[in-house]
């Protein structure tokens, strides 16, 4: 039960983590920056290319397309899993090291308490 917990704590960070990244790449700046933001880049200046629309259309068809798509879904999908492995065996490391630590202070007040009763 509390494992269920703690890996939806993992993945709420990870996808806090992932959503943070994707902010801070694309800033309002970049938007700016655009060619539909200039006062020459209106869209009624801006030319349609002409059977783009439908040579994409052909390459969604494509059969080495649709197996390139289904790879880098894979690999995304196996990249994720690893960050979410990482980030698990990272909280476990934070809770090792927290045990550590308590178990050093529980062994410094044993010591003390120890060489109280010689005296």
């Amino acid at each position: 039960m509390q494992t269920a917990s703690v890996d939806c704590q993992i993945r709420s960070s990870f996808s806090k983590f992932t959503k943070n990244k994707k902010t801070k790449s694309c800033s309002v700046s970049d938007a700016e920056h655009s060619p539909m933001h200039t006062s020459s880049g209106s869209p009624s200046n801006l030319k349609p290319i002409s059977g783009s629309v439908s040579r994409l259309d052909e390459l969604e068809t494509v059969p080495q397309v649709v197996e390139l798509k289904k790879q880098l879904e894979d690999k995304d999908s196996a990249l994720t899993d690893v960050r979410l492995d990482a980030l698990d065996k990272a909280r476990e490391v934070d809770i090792l090291k927290e045990t550590i630590n308590r178990l050093k202070r529980k062994a410094n007040n044993f010591t003390c308490i120890k060489s109280e009763d010689k005296i």
